[in-house]
Formats: structure tokens, sequence, C-alpha cells
């Protein structure tokens, strides 16, 4: 009897055991993240300065940069916005973001840098002050231009660090975009992300050399742009839907836990812009995010000193996915950017596109 007792309660301490052990992630052993050659602990949120070498003396360049380490296990994700300096909405989304979560709220490491190029931001310009665009320059050079240092700093000190990366930016100069993610959808675990963000309009667009997507991808950290609004502007209701994106993320990364649901997207695999036939001030006559016919009229050119009258028909059918603002325009100035309707568009639904992520396929679900 006595021994059939004991077999009992090691039976029951065993399944007191399994069951404790399988309910939740167990915290984390906690592991070195230096940044900037400070160590940031778990189950701390702390802002830092990255300094990069190569300023004035008087006024090194410092890149603030805000760490929340939860406790528990979990992915490292980073959002960087402002890598050009007059592109507010991102810088904002990264801020609001930031601001909504501690250490006790989250699983995993969230990073974020409001501002990439400090110097174009306090500038309140798009490029660093030697005119150069930080954005063609990653993974950066330790010896090269400022411009090249800084995409070193940054990509070695936090970037390589992390597991996803989720960079935020608005059209150029005197342009405006619809909210939109633009991935390399022929990279599963970059599909992935693209979808769960959940903006509706999502490009297939791989990155171009020089640009930190690029080089994030290519050193396998999966990476996405959200791209809304214009320069100089801040966009309520682009930033509202920037700040759910990244909600939706940390669910499906599991760093956080709320209901969401994901919106069925709409897929373009190729683009056209649509330019200026001649010169003067530009009148659009349709609205961002409108659906427009080949040979629907999409503005009219008039020249204010010969009142000459010109019109700007669409070539395709599609959606307006960007356009410029009413200003001057000179012949061959890019006006409309058309997202394509044709057979070769995606056209698979959200489930088929749920493809296990390479770099997650040993996560638990806990």
């Amino acid at each position: 009897m006595k021994v059939k007792k004991s077999m009992q309660l090691i039976l029951f301490f065993a399944c007191v055991f399994y069951a404790s052990s399988g309910s939740s992630q167990p915290i984390r052993e906690e592991k070195n993240l230096i940044i900037g050659g400070e160590e940031i602990k778990v189950g701390i949120k702390q802002t830092i300065d990255l300094k990069i070498k190569g300023g004035y003396s008087i006024e090194k360049i410092k890149i603030p940069v805000t760490i929340i380490r939860g406790k528990q296990a979990g992915s490292t994700i980073c959002m960087t916005g402002g890598i050009h300096g007059d592109e507010l909405n991102g810088i904002e989304i990264v801020r609001r973001v930031l601001s909504q979560y501690s250490p006790k709220k989250i699983k995993g490491t969230l990073v974020g840098i409001p501002i990439v190029n400090i110097l174009g931001f306090k500038r309140g310009q798009r490029y660093l002050p030697d005119r150069r665009d930080l954005n063609r320059y990653f993974p950066g050079n330790p010896s090269g231009s400022i411009a090249a240092r800084v995409a070193y700093q940054v990509f070695e000190e936090i970037i390589k660090k992390c597991d996803y990366l989720i960079d935020f930016h608005t059209a150029s100069f005197h342009r405006n975009n619809l909210p939109q993610v633009r991935a390399n959808l022929d990279k599963p675990f970059v599909k992935n992300l693209a979808i769960h963000f959940g903006t509706s309009i999502v490009i297939h667009k791989p990155a171009a050399k020089g640009t930190l997507r690029r080089a994030a991808v290519d050193a396998n950290i999966p990476t996405i742009i959200f791209e809304a609004g214009q320069p100089l502007r801040l966009h309520i209701s682009s930033i509202n839907k920037g700040v759910k994106g990244m909600t939706n993320i940390l669910n499906y990364l599991k760093m956080i836990k709320t209901p969401y649901t994901i919106e069925n997207n709409t897929f373009f695999t190729n683009t056209r812009w649509r330019r200026a036939n001649s010169a003067g001030m530009i009148f659009p006559k349709i609205q961002l995010g409108s659906l427009v016919h080949k040979n629907d009229l999409l503005a009219e050119i008039i020249d204010p000193i010969s009142n000459k009258k010109s019109s700007v028909y669409s070539e395709s059918e599609g959606m307006i996915i960007g356009m410029a603002l009413s200003q001057i325009v000179l012949p061959g100035y890019a006006i409309f950017h058309i997202g394509l309707k044709d057979s070769s568009e995606i056209q698979e639904s959200v489930e088929q596109f749920m493809e296990t992520d390479p770099l997650k396929e040993d996560e638990s679900d806990n």
C-alpha cells in the first residue's frame, strides 16, 4: 500500500510540473544586449544615445534609441523612422508605439529609433547636411562619408541584433502616398510580415541596393516598409494606421496577446508612373486611392503665361497609390503612381500566404 501511495504522489507531482511548465513561456536567461557600449538588461526600458564618430567636436552625432526588454523570451523587432529627416509620420508612429509598452507588457525585445537621420531632422531636410541620401549607404562603411558612417553604426549596433525590422517612410518632395506596405513578396518570411501588418495595400517591390531594407533582407532579417503621407506633415489617419499595423505585427510575433484581425489585402506586383506631358500648373481631377481605367482623365496642366491647357489621361487600369501635390511641373515630371491591375497580379487569399516563416519555424506557440 505504501509503495502504491508513493507512486501516486510521484505521478501527481509529475503532472503538476508538466502542466505548469507548459502553461507559460519560461523566463529568459539574461543575455547580454549591448548597444553603443551600453548593456541593456532584461526587464528594462531604456533610452540611450548611439554616438557616431565624425561630427564636430562641439556637437557629436547622437541618435536616440529606445529599447524595451521583456522578462520573457520572444522575438527582437526594430522600428526605424526618419531615415529621411523630413518624413514626420514615421517618427510619430515609432514614438507612439514605444510609449505604449513597458517590459511587463511584451515578450522579447522592442527596439525603436524614431529619428535615424537626426541631422536632417534638426534642419527640417530630407538629406544629411552634405546632401547625401542616408538610405543609399547601407550597410555602411566605418571609414566612409558621414552617411556611410551613420549607416554602418546603425546597422552593426542595432539592426544586426534584431530578428525583424519595420522601416517607416512617407512620399518624397511634393508628393503624397496612400498608406502602403512595400516588400519583396518572393521571400516567404517577408511576405508574412507584409500581410500581418494589415494596411490593405501591399506592393511587391524588391529593394534597391544601398537601402536599409535591402541590407537587412540580405542579412536574413525580414524587413518591410510602411509608407504613407507626405513629408513635413503629420497625417493622423496614416499615423493611426501605422500604429495599428505595429500592434498587428507584435501579435503575430506573439510579443503581445490582444485580439486582432488581418485585413483583406490588395496586392500589386507592378506599378507605373504617369508623367506630365507639358509644363505649367497641375490640377488633379482624381484623388489618392481612386480606381482608374485606361483613358480616364487624371489631371489638367495649364501654362499660366499662354493659358494653354493640356490633359493627362491614364494609360493603364489600376489604383492611384501616390500622386504629386498641386504645383508647377515640367515635362516628364512624375505626377501619378498607379498600382497596375493585370493578369500577373497576385490573387491568392490571405490563407494561401500563411507560409512557414523560416526564422520562426521552431518557435513555440506559448
